[in-house]
């Protein structure tokens, strides 16, 4: 929603609802960045960290650039995301349910698409990914 409204305000020439909207994007992949264990070494643990410093890295630019392209990419990384987690915890979750007995790790690698390298996901410019 809140890289929908940066923009539209880009569009639109509105420096301070850019700022806001691209703001409040930093503070929610912040939060999901600091949501991570530690501890956890996981490959998704350090997937995630990687995918969501690059968004950190590249969203800011947006405010001297306006660059739609950064805010399009990192929308279509987040939306896939949002989709690997609603199948995954819905599958677990009905795995629970039906004491199946399905891991995690099983339904993230179900759900995520293979990447054109193995254990490396599709990058593009502008949006890239170190792990």
């Amino acid at each position: 929603q809140h890289l929908d409204g940066a923009k539209v305000a880009i569009e639109a020439g509105n420096i301070q609802e850019r700022g806001e909207n691209l703001g409040k994007v930093i503070a929610l992949v912040t939060e999901l960045n600091a949501s991570i264990k530690d501890d956890d070494a996981s490959d998704a643990a350090n997937f995630l960290r990687g995918l969501y410093g690059a968004i950190l890295t590249e969203l800011p630019k947006v405010s001297l650039s306006e660059d739609t392209q950064i805010l399009i990419q990192a929308q279509t990384y987040i939306e896939r995301l949002k989709d690997v987690w609603e199948k995954t915890a819905m599958q677990e979750y009905e795995s629970d349910l039906h004491g199946q007995g399905q891991s995690q790790a099983a339904a993230v690698s179900a759900a995520v698409p293979q990447a054109s390298a193995p254990g490396k996901p599709p990058v593009s410019p502008g949006l890239s990914v170190a792990i």
